[in-house]
This record gives C-alpha cells, sequence and structure tokens, in this order.
C-alpha cells in the first residue's frame, strides 16, 4: 500500500468501487484514490471519463500485440464479453462508409459497440471496463465479412446456445446475418446422444436407476441410487447430469464436464462401496 497522504486533506474514507478495500480508499475534495489497487475516481461520471481517454477499445482475439488495418480491410467480425456474466455477442463492423461503392469516411468502428439494445444497455450499466471488445479477423470484402459474420455466429449457435449449467443464453444475438428470429427456438438434440440415451433404457432420455458416484468440486463424494429422484430433491439438472455420465458435447463444442458444483458423475458397480 502507498503512503498516505497528510491527514488534513482527506475528507473520508470509503469502500473502494473497484476492489472493495474498505480501508484503502481516500475521498478529497475533487476526487478518491485507492491505495490499495492504484485506481482514481473522479464522480459518478468516472466510467465515462475514463472510457472517453481510451476511445478504441478493440483488441484482436488471437494475438494482443496485433492492431486494426482499416487501410487495407473493409471491417471485420468480432466477440464482444460480458466479464460479469460470460453473455457474449458477435457481429461485423466496417471500417469505412461506403458512397458510390468507394470509400467516403471511416465509421464510428473505434467505439462501436454492437448494434444489440440489450447489450447496450448492459454496457451503459456496468461500463465498458466490464466487457472483452475483440476482433476475430480482419476482411478485405464486405462479401467476405458478411459470409464471415454468419459463419461465426452458425459455428457457435448463438441463438440456442446457453451458459453452462444455467438455462440462461450464452449470446445476447437475437439475429443471424441480420435475419430475425424469435427465439427460443426449437432445439437440436444430436442423433447419436439421443441413440445413446435409448439404448441405455428410456427413448429420448437416460437410465434412472444406478449407483452412480457424484463427485463434488469439494472433493467429496455421494452414492446415488437413482439420479434423477436425487437430482431434482437436491435442485440439480437431472438432464445435465446425465450429460456428464455419457461424455456429451455440446453444440459449442465443448464436453459437458460439469453442473453447478457437481465436477463428475460416474455409473459404478453394485459391489462398490
Amino acid at each position: 500500500m502507498g503512503q498516505r497522504p497528510d491527514q488534513s486533506i482527506i475528507l473520508s474514507y470509503q469502500e473502494c468501487k473497484f476492489c472493495g478495500s474498505s480501508d484503502g480508499f481516500v475521498f478529497y475534495d475533487s476526487h478518491g484514490y485507492c491505495y490499495h489497487c492504484s485506481e482514481v475516481w473522479f464522480g459518478q461520471d468516472y466510467d465515462k471519463a475514463l472510457e472517453d481517454m481510451h476511445k478504441m477499445h478493440w483488441t484482436f482475439r488471437d494475438d494482443k500485440t496485433r492492431v486494426p488495418q482499416p487501410d487495407e480491410y473493409f471491417g471485420f467480425v468480432y466477440i464482444i464479453t460480458n466479464k460479469k456474466t460470460q453473455r457474449k455477442y458477435i457481429g461485423c463492423k466496417q471500417y469505412w462508409q461506403m458512397r458510390h461503392r468507394k470509400r467516403y469516411k471511416p465509421s464510428n468502428w473505434k467505439v462501436y459497440t454492437s448494434s444489440s439494445k440489450e447489450l447496450c444497455e448492459d454496457i451503459d450499466k456496468i461500463g465498458k471496463r466490464n466487457f472483452k471488445f475483440e476482433i476475430i479477423q480482419e476482411y478485405e470484402t464486405k462479401r467476405g465479412l458478411h459470409y464471415y459474420e454468419q459463419y461465426y455466429q452458425m459455428k457457435y449457435h448463438v441463438l440456442t446456445a446457453v451458459l453452462e449449467g444455467t438455462d440462461q443464453r450464452e449470446y445476447y444475438n437475437k439475429n443471424v446475418g441480420g435475419i430475425r428470429f424469435y427465439v427460443p427456438l426449437e432445439t437440436y438434440q444430436d442423433p447419436t446422444y439421443r441413440q445413446v440415451m435409448s439404448t441405455n433404457g428410456r427413448k429420448g432420455g437416460a437410465p434412472c436407476q444406478g449407483p452412480y458416484k457424484v463427485t463434488f468440486k469439494t472433493g467429496k463424494s455421494v452414492r446415488v441410487k437413482n439420479l434423477k429422484s436425487w437430482a431434482d430433491r437436491k435442485g440439480y439438472g437431472y438432464q445435465a447430469l446425465y450429460k456428464i455420465v455419457n461424455k456429451y458435447i455440446e453444440k459449442g463444442g465443448y464436453e459437458r464436464r460439469k453442473h453447478k458444483d457437481i465436477i463428475g458423475v460416474e455409473r459404478v458397480t453394485n459391489d462398490m462401496g
């Protein structure tokens, strides 16, 4: 912690809005300063003032040393991530406004925060510091830009994907390539997964009878005779637990490995203790 100034010029001590410390943030007549995290606060408009000083918020997702090249490319496909909730948005942005198929003037790409009303409201509410603005790739032509915008939107299932272990939609997107869809859409279940579930004893589902071994983050494990009954009683999603058992691959390409505080579910033989 840094050295404190003369106590006579400190108006009060407050909880730091950035790191949460209760004794490191001091408030003067014009600003505040935290001696724990070194953040400066200039009043309620601090976030807006800070963002005005750093207007260009884009970095490349795969190379943080790379810089945008608007003179070489037509535009870019991007992903914005809410660092608090992990919700995301995938879209595209042109570097230039066009007139008669020629570059007319630069767009507002440096400070662009998407066309999503919901996302922009969240940015206004909690500030840009709580979001990641990442460029996936730049493209030389308009057709390339819009093709790959739709490619990445479909690849990551922006209209149907949910945050792991919840029913919350993972993406802010409400359309693909500008075509409006009304969510929720019908969900698609992998035929292979459906077949596995059927052969295990229940059409379209999975066997309830165990025994099963359920392992928690703490390292503790319990033995369960009927997984569905136990999950319903304890407030877990039994379908999510069955996916862990069967190493189910979700639409986003990841294997289901955990659910809430559960990190493992396996079927065990009856002679295990």
